[in-house]
């Protein structure tokens, strides 16, 4: 009798704690919903997943290509659909630049030294016929020093205590010119004249004034925007425009030989005058130079200054079509 009691006891006493256990988890699920699957059907929870469905479906629509990776074109490539700037921007035109750069470089002018005085030429005749006829001084009775002859004495000029053969190569030296013993017995006979001297310089100055280039065709075809003629005496610089008033060598010396009559005068025989024309021709020399070093500096600082030229590109202009 006393175990079915216990048995008893040990039941009710099971059955108060399953209804305190079931009472507490059902406390437990009216405070929270989703512990028993309730989050999802609350009204709140419905709102904000129809709001974000509606967002994502907009979006769509809106933005088809949301969903796929844009397209990568390459050169050459072709477009299988138009596009349009996405915003504004602004595009360099690489072609009209380089065009730009290239026309800046055109119209820069060539650069040509150029010396009025062709090295001192005129100074340095008067130097060699003043010499000269330091040299002849102590000799006015003779026509011709013998070329072996030595003339050094202790207080006479330099040139006169020169031999005769030291003497010729100093005196060419001067007009540099190469020796000529025809030319030197010349100018010994004739006494290194004045009237000789000026007859030189009259024909030779207006020619070295002027100008000679060596190459007349490729002065020519830098002098289509003109040329920068650069005065290495005074280091100024004029542009000029017209390629003809400048001399070729062979037209400058042609110009010489066309008034060689300037030599005609007694005394003086055929020969010599000849050589004396020659002597004319040979002292012209270019005078004007192509200065390529400066005329590349300055095509560069040219296209340096050239700025990029940009394109405004506005937000929805089609770029391909």
């Amino acid at each position: 009798m006393a175990i079915k009691t216990d048995k008893s006891k040990a039941g009710a006493l099971r059955g108060r704690t399953r209804a305190k256990k079931n009472e507490r988890e059902g406390s437990t699920a009216g405070r929270n919903p989703a512990a028993r699957g309730g989050l999802w059907r609350s009204p709140e929870s419905k709102r904000v997943l129809l709001l974000a469905a509606i967002t994502v479906i907009i979006s769509v629509l809106l933005f088809p290509n949301v969903l796929t990776r844009p397209r990568l074109y390459k050169l050459g490539d072709v477009a299988d659909r138009d596009i349009k700037a996405s915003q504004e921007f602004l595009l360099e035109d690489t072609e009209l630049t380089e065009r730009n750069r290239q026309e800046a470089v055109r119209a820069v002018p060539a650069v040509y030294d150029f010396d009025p005085t062709a090295a001192n030429l005129i100074p340095r005749i008067g130097q060699a016929f003043s010499s000269g006829r330091q040299f002849l001084t102590q000799y006015l009775s003779v026509s011709v020093v013998p070329p072996t002859a030595d003339l050094k004495t202790p207080d006479t000029p330099v040139e006169s205590r020169m031999t005769a053969e030291e003497f010729k190569t100093h005196l060419f030296d001067l007009l540099d010119i190469s020796p000529n013993e025809a030319l030197f017995e010349a100018l010994l006979a004739d006494g290194f004249s004045q009237d000789l001297e000026t007859a030189l310089v009259t024909l030779v100055a207006p020619i070295i004034k002027e100008g000679v280039v060596s190459n007349k065709n490729m002065l020519q075809g830098q002098s289509v925007r003109g040329i920068i003629l650069h005065d290495i005496q005074t280091q100024r610089e004029t542009r000029a425009t017209d390629p003809d008033r400048f001399f070729d060598l062979i037209a400058a010396r042609n110009v010489v030989k066309g008034q060689s009559d300037i030599f005609e005068r007694p005394g003086v025989s055929p020969k010599e005058r000849k050589l004396f024309d020659a002597l004319a021709q040979n002292l012209i020399k270019p005078n004007l130079t192509f200065n390529k070093r400066e005329t590349e500096v300055r095509k560069e600082l040219a296209q340096q200054a050239v700025k990029p030229f940009y394109i405004k590109i506005k937000q929805g202009e089609m770029l391909v079509r």
